[in-house]
C-alpha cells in the first residue's frame, strides 16, 4: 500500500478493461473501506465506494488532492444472516405476479457454499418438467462447484466459467434481458465481474402461480443449500454490470427502482425473513429450521478478487 492518495475522478481507464497484460498477480480489494489502490503491471488499480477505476502509472499526479467520500453508502450488511443444514433447510414467499419475471429481470445474493453438492439459490418454479419460471442454484460440474441459471424449462447447461469456492462469501447475480440479442439474453456474473453470457431462445418469462423459493429449487427433494445465504434480491429488470458493482456490498432502502423482492436475513429473530422491497408483506418463511439454530453472524463485505479475464459467450 502506498502513501499518496491518487484522485479517481478522471479515471484514464473504463471500468472493466483489463489491466497490466504481462501481470499475473491477483490483488483483493476491500469495498467496505473508503479507498485503496496498488500497482499492477504498470497500472494503478483503485477501489473507492463509488467504483473501481484504472489508471496509468504515469498519468497519477505526483501530489494529489484526498479523494472525498460519496455520499453517504452504506456497507453491505453485518448484522445476521442464516445458516442451511443442506438437507430439509430452505424458505418459502407466497406467489406475486412480479415475482414471476416478464421480459427482464436480476437475482442477487451473497453465497458461502459448505458443500459440493447442488442446492438451490432462488427459483420460481412447481417442479423440474412443468411450471417453471426460472431457476438460480449451484451445483458440481467436473469437481467443482458452478452457478446455473435456468429459463423457463429450458434444458441446457448454462453455468458460470468461474468456480465458486467453499467456505468462502462469493457475490452472484443472474440477469435476463429478453430486449437482448438471441445470443446474450442469459448472464451470470460473480463478485460484480461478468462470468458468463450466453443463449436463451426465450423472450420472456412464463407465468405460473408458483410459491418463491429461498434455498432450494422447489419440488426437488435433494436440491436444498448447504451453507449460508445472504442480501437476496429481485429486480424487475436487466442490471448492468456496474450497477451490480455499485451496490452489492451495500444495503439498499427498498425503494430503489425495479426491487420488489429484498430480504436483507438481518432479523436475527423469528422464523421469517422480512422482504424490504416495494412489495410490502412478501415475508420469506422458515421451512424445516429451527431459528436458535440457523441465525449466526454475517460479515460485512469481504475481500474480493478483482482481476479480470475474457468472457465465454455460449452458444
Amino acid at each position: 500500500m502506498e502513501s499518496n492518495t491518487p484522485n479517481p475522478s478522471q479515471p484514464n481507464a473504463p471500468l472493466g478493461q483489463k489491466p497490466g497484460s504481462g501481470s499475473s498477480t491477483t490483488n483483493k480489494l476491500k469495498l467496505n473501506t473508503t479507498w485503496k489502490y496498488m500497482t499492477v503491471g504498470g497500472v494503478m488499480v483503485v477501489t473507492t465506494l463509488s467504483g473501481i477505476f484504472l489508471y496509468n502509472r504515469e498519468d497519477v499526479p505526483t501530489d494529489p488532492a484526498p479523494i472525498e467520500a460519496p455520499a453517504a453508502p452504506t456497507p453491505a450488511s453485518n448484522a445476521n444472516t442464516i445458516e442451511m443444514d443442506g438437507l430439509d433447510d430452505f424458505l418459502e414467499v407466497d406467489h406475486h405476479p412480479d415475482l414471476a419475471g416478464g421480459r427482464t429481470y436480476t437475482i442477487e445474493s451473497w453465497i458461502y457454499p459448505t458443500a459440493k453438492k447442488l442446492g438451490g439459490i432462488v427459483s420460481k418454479r412447481k417442479d423440474s418438467e412443468s411450471n417453471t419460471s426460472y431457476s438460480f442454484l449451484v451445483a458440481p460440474v467436473r469437481g467443482a462447484l458452478r452457478v446455473f441459471f435456468k429459463v423457463n424449462k429450458e434444458d441446457d447447461d448454462f453455468y458460470s466459467n468461474d468456480e465458486i469456492p467453499l467456505n468462502e462469501w462469493t457475490h452472484v447475480a443472474a440477469v435476463f434481458d429478453g430486449n437482448d440479442d438471441e445470443f446474450q439474453r442469459k448472464r451470470i456474473y460473480i463478485n460484480g465481474k461478468l462470468s458468463k453470457k450466453g443463449k436463451s431462445e426465450s423472450r420472456k418469462v412464463n407465468q405460473f402461480r408458483t410459491l418463491f423459493g429461498i434455498g432450494m429449487l422447489l419440488g426437488n427433494s435433494v436440491s436444498n443449500f448447504s451453507g449460508k445465504l445472504d442480501e437476496v434480491r429481485f429486480w424487475n429488470r436487466a442490471l448492468s454490470e456496474e450497477e451490480i458493482r455499485g451496490h452489492m456490498c451495500q444495503v439498499l432502502e427498498g425503494s430503489e427502482s425495479g426491487l420488489l423482492g429484498y430480504w436483507r436475513f438481518d432479523g436475527g429473530t423469528g422464523s421469517t425473513v422480512r422482504n424490504y422491497s416495494q412489495l410490502q408483506g412478501l415475508d420469506a418463511n422458515f421451512n424445516n429450521m429451527e431459528p436458535d439454530e440457523v441465525w449466526i453472524d454475517s460479515p460485512a463485505c469481504p475481500e474480493l478478487d478483482w482481476s479480470m479475464e475474457p468472457v465465454t459467450t455460449a452458444r
